[in-house]
């Protein structure tokens, strides 16, 4: 296939260069394709060239010109290029508009379109707000059993789930997942990349045992479908490296993650964004293996790519720069820690809220700085907040129970040893049943129990303690 679109491409001026409605037909069709077939770059040239021809046949404002956009900002967004995307899909959608009302089947299609250029631009609210709609359009035009509506459940629930509201996305993934495998069947890749995404939103929810079937379905169907090279499938090669991660067993991790980095590097694009989402996890994962080294390297290389991306102020930098932070103090380098992880801390809670779970995590990963440096006050303080925050918006979650974990070490710093004991054996069984014991989490959980019952002078549970955790924090 590949081979047939690269010859047929080469000659499509030459041969048709007087037939201007022809080619313009045949780059619309290869562009498509490559772009199907995730070969983004050569994507990009035929679609660029279909506008072209569509402007100069028809004029910019004519409801095919309008369609030849919104394809163009769908490759802009399937390359993460969301500040070009969006202003292309948005002029789409007014044509659309235009020509056709809210109720022609493409304007709700750019509408879906647009919400994931919100998304990919942290504006999340935009991102509901546009997503209700177009569902609302899809049920009115498809009826709530049609490809179509799926799509744009798929587009509401993912903006649902990064607004927090974990309660209404939750049925909307299944609905979506269940009305794919139904419709289109379970080698659709619409069905595939649902079940990835469901993947990613029970993961999102400490559910790591349920989310291991999906990831490991989306990149055996995926694989078989679509190829190894395809960019759907590097994702859903590394969300089953994190699951492996989540679940305790890092090598194997490691193994999915260069797995994936080095197909992109293969292509040609091992400095995009993508490598730069891995290279993020390859960081988490040595610094799991205790190469601190080269996990700093990795977590300064995906703050470098992203800030060259998409700039400072973009939510994916700011996670780039917490996780950085929060690498410092894995390797005792508490001040550089302290800095960032609060200036992080401090920009999540603008671009989300003091509830949302970047925020919370990036206060938990602050407490947990100041306890490495003595401030047992601080730390309470700060870790009293987030625990309170946590119970409400994330119950049973693992960055709930690894914060009151962290509360309990800072109070046994302040030598209130009953009240540690009980918030650290609390949090360790909970954080053994959302990971395993084997997890970073419940071993850091241990370490602080060892450090407890040190400094209670209870020497025989230390010891039976100091068997279940780490050297390090």
């Amino acid at each position: 296939m590949r081979a047939v679109l690269d010859a047929a491409s080469e000659r499509i001026d030459e041969r048709f260069k007087d037939e201007p409605i022809i080619q313009l037909a045949i780059h619309d069709t290869v562009g498509g394709t490559y772009r199907k077939l995730g070969i983004l770059d050569k994507a990009e040239h035929h679609l660029k060239e279909a506008l072209r021809l569509l402007e100069e046949l028809h004029g910019r404002e004519h409801q095919d010109t309008g369609f030849a956009i919104n394809n163009l900002g769908v490759l802009y967004n399937d390359q993460h290029r969301y500040e070009e995307a969006l202003p292309l899909l948005q002029e789409a959608l007014e044509i659309n508009i235009a020509h056709g009302g809210e109720l022609e089947p493409r304007t709700p299609r750019t509408m879906n379109n647009i919400a994931t250029a919100f998304a990919g631009l942290g504006r999340y609210d935009e991102a509901l707000e546009i997503s209700k709609r177009g569902l609302e359009l899809r049920r009115k035009i498809y009826g709530n059993k049609h490809i179509e509506t799926t799509r744009a459940i798929g587009s509401l629930a993912h903006a649902l789930g990064m607004l927090g509201k974990h309660d209404e996305a939750l049925p909307l993934y299944r609905e979506g997942l269940a009305l794919n495998r139904e419709l289109v069947g379970e080698d659709h890749p619409d069905t595939i990349i649902d079940m990835s995404n469901f993947g990613l939103f029970l993961t999102n929810l400490g559910r790591f045992d349920e989310a291991r079937p999906l990831f490991e379905e989306a990149v055996e169907r995926g694989t078989r479908v679509l190829g190894e090279s395809h960019p759907s499938v590097i994702a859903f090669i590394h969300n089953l490296g994190g699951n492996y991660s989540d679940l305790g067993d890092t090598e194997k991790a490691v193994e999915m993650y260069h797995r994936a980095l080095d197909i992109l590097i293969e292509k040609g694009d091992g400095d995009g964004a993508s490598a730069a989402s891995i290279m993020n996890s390859l960081a988490a994962a040595y610094s799991d293996l205790g190469n601190l080294d080269r996990a700093l390297q990795y977590a300064q290389e995906v703050v470098r790519v992203r800030t060259e991306l998409r700039g400072e102020d973009h939510p994916d930098v700011i996670v780039a720069r917490h996780n950085l932070g929060n690498m410092y103090r894995k390797a005792g380098r508490y001040d550089e820690a302290e800095a960032l992880l609060g200036e992080t801390r401090d920009e999540f809670a603008r671009v989300f809220d003091d509830k949302h779970i970047r925020t919370l995590l990036a206060g938990s990963n602050l407490g947990a700085v100041l306890i490495e440096k003595a401030q047992f006050e601080r730390a309470e303080e700060l870790l009293s907040d987030v625990v309170s925050k946590a119970e409400v918006a994330l119950p049973n979650h693992w960055v709930t129970a690894l914060s009151r974990a962290r509360l309990g070490a800072a109070f046994c710093g302040l030598e209130e040893f009953k009240k540690a004991e009980s918030l650290l054996l609390l949090s360790y069984e909970q954080l053994v049943e959302i990971h395993s014991a084997s997890h970073r989490n419940p071993q850091q959980c241990a370490d602080y129990l060892v450090r407890l019952y040190h400094a209670w002078e209870r020497p025989a549970e230390a010891k039976t303690w100091r068997e279940k955790g780490t050297p390090e924090l």
